[in-house]
């Protein structure tokens, strides 16, 4: 007598396991997850040091705050693709450089509009993945 054998599939949804913060209390303990940060329009005069901790963060919001010092620390968000810093416009030229400078991103959207700039970092020529650069509604006097 010959057994027959059932195979059972199962076939499992696949799921995403990023997370997308728009508080900056919930990336405590979440930091390896968060894929986005959205912290637009959140009065935020300086940057949240536990955003660096977020070490597979793709896309990271901080457009209309008050944010004037950005830390070189920034730079090492290496899947960093999209970065929205329009509306600050009080953001320190010099850390700009830097930043541009020691990236390590693999960023492919920058949104520099409407930050009053009157100058653009030469070292946003660094940016070699960049695909989509805002600077509208800037005071650019020269390119």
């Amino acid at each position: 007598m010959m057994k027959k054998l059932l195979l059972l599939s199962v076939v499992l949804p696949i799921f995403s396991w990023a997370i997308r913060i728009t508080d900056v209390a919930d990336i405590l303990g979440n930091e390896n997850a968060i894929e986005v940060i959205d912290l637009s329009n959140s009065g935020l005069t300086e940057l949240p040091l536990s955003i660096l901790e977020c070490t597979n963060l793709k896309k990271l919001n901080l457009s209309n705050n008050g944010l004037i010092k950005l830390p070189q620390y920034l730079s090492q968000l290496k899947h960093l693709e999209e970065l929205d810093l329009s509306g600050n416009q009080g953001l320190s030229f010099v850390d700009l450089e830097l930043i541009f400078e020691q990236n390590n991103w693999q960023l492919k959207k920058l949104d520099l509009s409407d930050c009053q700039m009157i100058f653009i970092p030469t070292s946003i020529g660094e940016l070699a993945n960049v695909e989509v650069l805002n600077l509208s509604s800037n005071e650019l006097k020269a390119l």
